[in-house]
């Protein structure tokens, strides 16, 4: 029997009369079985063999679960650091609402890093041959008045950014999708984009024609021509603003990112009927929950990209992405006899830690319908994502919010 008195020796001193230990088994394999007193189902260690020195550690909800969560541990002091937070679980606490000064020394540093753009170029790249060939007449008139229309410092004033405001590496904006007579290769379109730079060197956006998968896409601008052309930017981008007007949606809008900021997120999204899973109520709060993918590991840093994912929203957006799906759902059920109608399930993130190809992600999904839009946590292999402009809000809104001068380009600059 391997020797598990380390383990046994820690708990024992760090929370004297606790946790009973005892050898077990799990199957066939030895272990050892450790129970904490006033808390259900119980912790394993499974033994090491000789080719294997890390321990195997199972935490189960109760003696019924057989979805434990599971850990791959080096050492006696990192499976205590498991087992602790198991044994006596955080009870829930709202989200700390945001410090003021932290986020406006946020802002400010994006805002300067947007401003320093003007140094970038944004070049026109010369689409290839047999890309234009595709195009039907009707494809190819859109795509050359989009050419024309072009607005190249919109596009790197608004090109999605890092931390610091610089252009996000390796990233691509969907700029406008068109008509081919036949698709460029299996489930992908043409596409006009705007291609950031690989490097931080670099100093260019290039305007290019490519064929990506439109679903997996993260940043689409085909909905929202005043990012990348002089169409005239819509009253409602500055929505949650006073700069938006004393109208009542407005209202609505500003007491909803007042409550995002305090903290008070799941009735924020409620003012607009987007309710949360159980799941994801708990992991809100900071509670454990059940893993909902075999490497997921929920967490602290879970619940931090849950809370700012959901702080970062435009929770009147949400509604209106559901029900765009439903309906692009039910066009596609009625495009084949024998398709069966899907109800949406869109991805916005993926929690941190996992490493198999289904990850536990964020989904806002709904009814049949469109209607009823819910947040849920759910594990999918699926690289298919809901694009920023269909959730997020302006980071234009959050500089009037906090009182940080935004580089001239956006919204309510000028």
């Amino acid at each position: 029997m391997h020797n598990f008195a380390p383990i046994e020796g820690v708990l024992g001193e760090q929370f004297p009369g606790r946790f009973a230990c005892q050898p077990g088994k799990q199957g066939h394999a030895n272990g050892l079985s450790i129970r904490c007193s006033g808390r259900a189902g119980y912790a394993f260690i499974y033994e090491p063999n000789q080719n294997h020195q890390s321990y195997l550690l199972a935490l189960r909800e109760s003696d019924e679960d057989q979805n434990p969560e599971v850990w791959s541990t080096r050492d006696a002091a990192e499976v205590v650091q498991r087992i602790v937070p198991w044994a006596f679980p955080q009870a829930w606490r709202r989200p700390e609402p945001v410090d003021p000064a932290q986020e406006r020394k946020r802002l400010q540093k994006i805002a300067k890093g947007i401003s320093a753009r003007t140094v970038m170029e944004c070049r026109v790249s010369e689409p290839k041959s047999e890309f234009l060939s595709l195009l039907t007449s009707q494809g190819r008139r859109a795509f050359d008045h989009d050419i024309e229309s072009l607005a190249t410092d919109r596009i790197v004033h608004h090109f999605p950014w890092d931390a610091a405001g610089r252009p996000a590496l390796k990233s691509i904006v969907l700029l406008a999708a068109y008509d081919t007579v036949n698709a460029p290769r299996k489930d992908r379109d043409l596409c006009l984009a705007a291609v950031g730079p690989e490097h931080r060197s670099e100093q260019v956006v290039r305007v290019e024609l490519i064929d990506p998968i439109l679903a997996n896409q993260a940043h689409r601008w085909d909905r929202c021509p005043w990012l990348w052309t002089s169409a005239e930017v819509p009253v409602d981008e500055l929505l949650g603003t006073a700069s938006a007007g004393a109208a009542d949606e407005n209202q609505r809008a500003m007491e909803a990112l007042a409550w995002l900021d305090e903290g008070r997120i799941e009735e924020a999204l409620a003012l607009y009927r987007v309710s949360v899973s159980d799941d994801l109520h708990r992991l809100l709060g900071g509670e454990r929950i059940s893993p909902p993918a075999c490497c997921a590991h929920p967490d602290a840093a879970w619940t931090k990209l849950l809370v700012d994912t959901l702080r970062h929203a435009a929770p009147w957006r949400l509604p209106m992405a559901v029900a765009s799906e439903a309906e692009r759902l039910k066009a596609w059920a009625a495009q084949k006899k024998g398709r069966r109608r899907h109800a949406p399930s869109l991805k916005l993130v993926i929690f941190p830690g996992q490493h198999h190809s289904r990850k536990a992600s964020l989904m806002l999904t709904g009814d049949v319908d469109g209607s009823n839009p819910h947040f849920v946590i759910e594990a999918t292999a699926s690289n298919a994502r809901l694009h920023d402009t269909a959730w997020k809000r302006p980071i234009e809104v959050d500089f009037v919010r906090y009182g940080v001068e935004g580089p001239t380009g956006g919204p309510g600059s000028g």
